[in-house]
């Protein structure tokens, strides 16, 4: 009951666009290029209610796949955020970096650290978190507040020309965008929703 009160409170703090990393002014003008896609959501829709947060869903990252990565690519970077949380900011959920560019998927769960896992640890192949809101990493599934209207949440892919140093696991996300911001080549995008009533 209190978190509805708040969230019909807070209703009309939300859209922080212009926060998001895509919007970057030195991102924003890199090609869309590369399609992503997921089984388990269409582009604007709804995500299954296994993504979300635990207590809540599963904490299920949710399948992702893309194709067209350019040529001279030499590793990705995934971002996911929400623009609509009551924050004067978009809410970084997940920093996931040192993807191969021969990666073109990451099935359901992949991305999701067992409970107690290693949130420093490699996964999928050799990825590794770097740090999302508040110094956390790993997959963080939505998890809005109640009656605060529908959350998007921007899945971006980044396509670099040079790798991050190993030491970029531990930046901040605006120094791993700055750093990054001259290096990307190519991005796609995937928006997915969720919604607490």
């Amino acid at each position: 009951m209190i978190g509805r009160f708040f969230g019909r409170l807070l209703y009309s703090s939300r859209g922080h666009d212009s926060s998001l990393v895509c919007n970057d002014h030195e991102l924003s003008p890199t090609p869309t290029s590369i399609p992503i896609a997921s089984s388990d959501f269409q582009p604007d829709s709804p995500l299954p209610l296994k993504c979300a947060l635990p207590g809540i869903g599963d904490n299920i990252s949710p399948h992702l796949e893309w194709s067209n990565i350019p040529e001279g690519t030499e590793q990705l970077v995934l971002i996911m955020q929400d623009p609509d949380a009551p924050m004067p900011f978009a809410v970084t959920h997940m920093v996931l970096l040192f993807i191969p560019p021969t990666t073109t998927s990451f099935e359901a769960g992949a991305l999701t650290v067992p409970e107690k896992g290693d949130v420093r640890a490699p996964v999928a192949g050799g990825c590794r978190f770097g740090k999302a809101i508040m110094g956390k990493r790993g997959y963080m599934g939505p998890g809005p507040v109640p009656a605060h209207g529908p959350h998007r949440y921007f899945f971006d892919l980044f396509a670099l020309k040079e790798k991050l140093p190993e030491e970029a696991v531990n930046w901040s996300q605006k120094q791993v965008v700055r750093t990054m911001a001259p290096l990307v080549i190519a991005r796609g995008q995937l928006v997915g929703t969720y919604e607490r009533h």
